[in-house]
């Protein structure tokens, strides 16, 4: 009961942010933002320096030379200690620059792998003729019987350019985003076309991220509805509180 009951003070605590600024919104943030950083700490002593760390250096030279990383370890703790003083603080910025620069290449990397080069391949294999755009071409004019010729010409040539069109949208999104150009009435045409369709992807973006705070919204609602004594308890709560924290204070005499 007492789980349920503090889960709807706090959602009603930050749907109070809908009125105006408060205290209780403000103790709700914070402790979603604490308890996200202390997660996120946890998650980084358990995982990051226990095993990598910690472990060597207790398990001793059998899992390798235990001084390399004594000596990491301790070396950035001192550069970054050295902000501290002020004629050593540019020392400081290196294990920071080393940390920043690691992790950026790390995530070009993997988005280079995971995103760019598969959609780079998706959109140059709208050139070629597949395997899975002629089933698809099967299965349009098996679902399309009795066929005729509008049903033949739609199910032949539709998947092609349908890989076209994705070919295109791709390439004028591309030019919308090449401000070095020479401007002409063509490339003018396809960049205003690929400004149309990056401003589709966003709006398409925009509604999946809206509809994912509906869900969780839904869920809440349905939490609601699952114990109505508790979230009238709770609303009542909320509301009895700030009306208390809006009240004026005593006038002295």
């Amino acid at each position: 009961m007492i789980g349920p009951l503090i889960a709807l003070l706090l959602t009603f605590a930050v749907l109070s942010f809908v009125w105006r600024d408060n205290p209780l919104y403000r103790v709700a943030e914070g402790l979603f933002l604490g308890v996200a950083l202390g997660l996120f700490a946890a998650f980084e002593v358990r995982q990051v320096l226990l095993p990598r760390i910690w472990d060597r250096l207790a398990a001793g030279p059998a899992t390798g030379p235990a001084w390399v990383t004594t000596l990491l370890v301790v070396l950035g703790l001192a550069l970054m200690l050295a902000r501290r003083v002020p004629p050593l603080a540019w020392l400081g910025r290196l294990p920071v620059a080393v940390a920043v620069g690691s992790l950026a290449g790390m995530a070009a990397a993997g988005f280079a792998r995971t995103v760019l080069v598969p959609q780079v391949g998706a959109s140059a294999a709208s050139l070629v003729i597949t395997d899975s755009l002629s089933h698809e071409r099967s299965v349009c004019l098996l679902e399309s019987q009795p066929a005729n010729a509008l049903t033949n010409i739609v199910c032949s040539f539709g998947p092609y350019l349908n890989q076209l069109l994705i070919l295109f949208a791709v390439v004028a999104g591309l030019v919308y985003f090449v401000f070095s150009r020479r401007e002409n009435k063509g490339l003018r045409a396809v960049s205003r076309f690929g400004g149309w369709i990056v401003m589709m992807t966003l709006g398409v973006t925009l509604g999946s991220m809206a509809m994912a705070h509906f869900a969780v919204t839904i869920g809440r609602a349905q939490t609601m509805m699952e114990t109505p004594g508790l979230a009238v308890l709770a609303l009542a709560i909320v509301v009895l509180t700030l009306l208390y924290l809006r009240r004026d204070p005593p006038r002295a005499v």
